[in-house]
C-alpha cells in the first residue's frame, strides 16, 4: 500500500513538474530529462511511468479534462442543491454525493463552500458577460440597443435555466456585502483579471449613454442601475412563482418578463419605441 501511495504521489508529481515546464519553455524545447531533474528523479525512472513524450502530454490532457469535469459537474450539482435545500442546509458531503464523487476529490477543487459557492456565482457571470460583450463585438450597438441586449440575453436564460437567478437571489446578500468592500480580498481572490464582474453590467449599460437614442435627461448610472437590478429582482420574483401565475392568470412567466423588458424600452427610448 505504501509502495502505491507513493507511485501515485510520483505520478502526480511528474505531471505538476511536466505540465509546468511545458507551459513556461514550449513542448518542443522540454526534454525528458527536464522532466526527471525538475522531479529530482532519474530518467529511468520517469520512463516507468511515461515510455515518452507524447503519453506524458495525452496523461496532462487527460488530468485536465478529469479536473475539469468534476469541477464542473460540483458547481451543476451544488447550485442546484443550494436552489433546493438553501445554502445553510447543504453540506460539502451533500455534494460530493450528488456528484458521485469522493469529498476528498472535492477538496482538491475547491477548499470550503465559501469557495464553490463564489465559483458558482462567478461562472454565471461570465457567461452572461461574454454573451453580451459578444453581442457588442459583432457590430455596433446603440446605447438603446445595449439596454435590449441585455433584456434579451436576462430572458434568454430565465427561459433556458431559471436556477442561474434563483442561485442569485440566494447568494446576492453576500456578494453585494463584499463588492460594496473596496479592495476586498475574497471578491480579489474569486474574480480574476478581464473577469466580468462586479459593476461590468452597468458600465456596459452607459457606454454610448448620449448618443441620441435614449430619451434626453436621463442619468447614465441611474438609468444602468435601475435596468440591472430591476430586471433581474422581477426575473427572480417571476422565477419563484412561475408555476401559481401560470395557472392563476393562463400567463408564462417569460412572457411576463418580456413584457416588462418591453416597456423599460419604450420609456428610455427617444422616441418612444424598442429598438427593432
Amino acid at each position: 500500500m505504501k509502495y502505491e501511495k507513493h507511485n501515485a504521489r510520483q505520478y502526480e508529481q511528474i505531471l505538476r513538474a511536466a505540465r509546468q515546464l511545458f507551459v513556461e519553455k514550449g513542448i518542443e524545447r522540454v526534454s525528458f530529462s527536464a522532466v526527471a531533474d525538475s522531479c529530482g528523479i532519474a530518467r529511468a525512472t520517469l520512463y516507468k511511468y511515461f515510455p515518452d513524450k507524447e503519453s506524458l502530454l495525452w496523461a496532462i490532457h487527460r488530468q485536465a479534462l478529469r479536473t475539469f469535469g468534476n469541477a464542473l459537474l460540483a458547481r451543476a450539482e451544488a447550485r442546484q442543491l443550494f436552489v433546493e435545500k438553501g445554502i445553510e442546509r447543504v453540506s460539502f458531503s451533500a455534494v460530493a454525493d450528488s456528484c458521485g464523487i469522493a469529498r476528498a476529490t472535492l477538496y482538491k477543487y475547491f477548499p470550503d463552500k465559501e469557495s464553490l459557492l463564489w465559483a458558482i456565482h462567478r461562472q454565471a457571470l461570465r457567461t452572461f458577460g461574454n454573451a453580451l460583450l459578444a453581442r457588442a463585438e459583432a457590430r455596433p450597438l446603440t446605447a438603446l440597443e445595449r439596454f435590449s441586449v441585455y433584456f434579451e440575453e436576462l430572458a434568454r436564460r430565465f427561459e433556458l435555466d431559471p436556477e442561474f437567478l434563483l442561485f442569485f437571489d440566494l447568494f446576492e446578500k453576500t456578494y453585494q456585502a463584499e463588492t460594496a468592500r473596496r479592495g476586498s480580498a475574497v471578491y480579489g481572490r474569486m474574480f480574476r483579471p478581464g473577469d466580468f464582474g462586479s459593476g461590468d453590467t452597468a458600465r456596459f449599460l452607459c457606454e454610448n449613454f448620449n448618443d441620441g437614442s435614449l430619451r434626453a435627461g436621463l442619468d447614465a448610472q441611474l438609468t444602468a442601475v435601475s435596468a440591472t437590478y430591476t430586471a433581474v429582482y422581477a426575473l427572480i420574483g417571476l422565477g419563484k412563482d412561475r408555476a401559481p401565475l401560470s395557472l392563476k392568470y393562463g400567463v408564462e412567466a417569460p412572457a411576463m418578463a418580456r413584457f416588462l423588458f418591453d416597456a423599460f424600452l419604450r420609456g428610455i427610448s427617444a422616441d418612444g419605441a424598442p429598438p427593432q
